[in-house]
């Protein structure tokens, strides 16, 4: 799968072209939903879709030949066979289960030993033949463009989740070091917690949207890896500003390392040790900022190693305060009814959790009745991540009408390329009572 190779000093990082981030993002849903149907009983035809698709039939001489129609894995979610054969993959609601069957495509009937209106290869002029002679060439190319078109499908979800595979080799390897660069409830709020949500009511929702939203560019580019540095909030503002330009048609990697400094005002003048930041002050930063102040990755290159007593790095290289953007404009949100407006205005959501045991090694989907760990009045190890989506679940699961898609910064190893969907009982359980953080505009 061919894309745009942008390196820096930490490495190299690519950017996908519009049918390559479609791709991303069929296989991340499609492997969440994968979970839900094989682990947790759900249905293949509970994401079906609601839309009527109709299709003019074409004339022709023979109706064997009416093509199946192909159409995108998204939003399409009902299942969907394509072409009875060996040239095949079954599309269940977003999943290619690799069955291949026999193909072999119908040939006209031939009277006297040739194809109606065809003869020794030369197409009659005029008449009814001229025109279904047409028609069937039509349709053969249209099926073998399709065949093509499904087989390189299938050869670059096999490469994407070849690299999910061997990265996750990697990221259990990493683990001990995500698990001890974990922060407190105090990093996520300002120093003098006023951003602290006070009360207790029980979140709900009523749920309205569709099967699944997901924020424009949300796949726009492969998630990062933050390494061994309590940087998490960080890299989950930065992710939630990339995607707000690629909305705008611009795909950039910004400055991790520039938004980690921006978040913590007491350590930029001077080197600190306390781990962990918010993203509040860094959004505000950039929002009064009278230019832009947000620096590219290549200007501000991120480490991924820590230093003993200098939590920021300073002093930052010139090139990190030479912005390029800024943030317009965020929200606070501080219920589950803002969380899911937001997604469905398109502003991705940087929010903190505690993490419960299973959150680390997941296959995509995190309830609450498998937490099993951190209790929910505990102040456990927290950290923060992006919501860039939801789905719909099953109201037999108990874990509420929703579960919300999550972009992290542990690598593609980590859930499904990245990836995985919270439950609404586990996100109204684990999350830090403070405002969660909407990006609406930046540039």
């Amino acid at each position: 799968m061919k894309k745009k190779i942008i390196c820096f000093a930490v490495g190299c990082f690519s950017f996908y072209t519009l049918a390559q981030e479609q791709l991303y993002k069929e296989v991340v849903l499609g492997e969440i939903q994968a979970t839900f149907i094989k682990d947790y009983g759900v249905p293949k035809t509970f994401w079906a879709q609601k839309e009527e698709i109709v299709i003019t039939p074409v004339p022709v001489l023979n109706p064997v030949l009416t093509p199946t129609p192909i159409l995108t894995p998204i939003p399409k979610l009902t299942p969907i066979k394509e072409y009875k054969g060996k040239r095949t993959r079954e599309k269940n609601e977003l999943i290619d289960n690799g069955e291949r069957e026999t193909y072999t495509p119908p040939k006209p009937e031939k009277v006297n030993g040739n194809i109606p209106g065809v003869k020794e290869g030369v197409v009659k002029r005029g008449g009814n033949d001229d025109w279904m002679t047409q028609k069937i060439n039509e349709q053969s190319a249209w099926q073998k463009k399709s065949l093509q078109e499904n087989d390189k499908w299938i050869e670059e979800k096999k490469e994407m989740m070849n690299k999910w595979i061997e990265d996750k080799k990697m990221f259990k390897k990493r683990l001990p070091a995500y698990k001890e660069n974990l922060v407190d409830l105090g990093s996520f709020s300002q120093d003098d917690k006023t951003s602290i949500v006070k009360s207790k009511s029980k979140l709900s929702i009523r749920y309205t949207g569709s099967d699944a939203v997901v924020v424009p560019g949300a796949f726009f580019a492969e998630v990062k890896d933050q390494g061994k540095r309590a940087t998490c909030s960080a890299f989950a503002s930065t992710r939630a500003i990339e995607i707000s330009l690629a909305q705008n048609g611009k795909q950039e990697r910004l400055s991790d390392q520039y938004i980690y400094y921006a978040s913590k005002p007491t350590c930029q003048s001077s080197p600190c040790s306390n781990k962990g930041s918010w993203g509040l002050p860094a959004l505000e930063k950039s929002k009064e900022a009278p230019t832009p102040d947000i620096p590219t990755e290549d200007s501000c290159p991120y480490s991924k190693d820590q230093l003993t007593n200098n939590e920021t790095q300073i002093p930052l290289n010139g090139g990190c305060f030479n912005g390029k953007f800024k943030v317009r404009s965020f929200q606070q949100v501080k219920n589950m009814t803002g969380i899911i407006k937001s997604l469905d205005d398109g502003s991705p959501v940087i929010a903190g959790f505690k993490l419960s045991p299973n959150f680390y090694n997941n296959n995509g989907v995190i309830l609450s009745k498998e937490a099993n760990g951190v209790s929910a009045k505990a102040h456990g190890s927290g950290h923060a991540i992006l919501l860039v989506g939801y789905m719909k679940i099953p109201q037999t699961l108990n874990e509420g009408e929703v579960c919300f898609i999550t972009a992290n910064s542990w690598g593609v190893g980590w859930g499904k390329g990245g990836h995985a969907c919270l439950s609404e009982k586990w996100v109204n359980q684990y999350r830090y009572d403070i405002p969660f953080l909407a990006v609406e505009s930046v540039n």
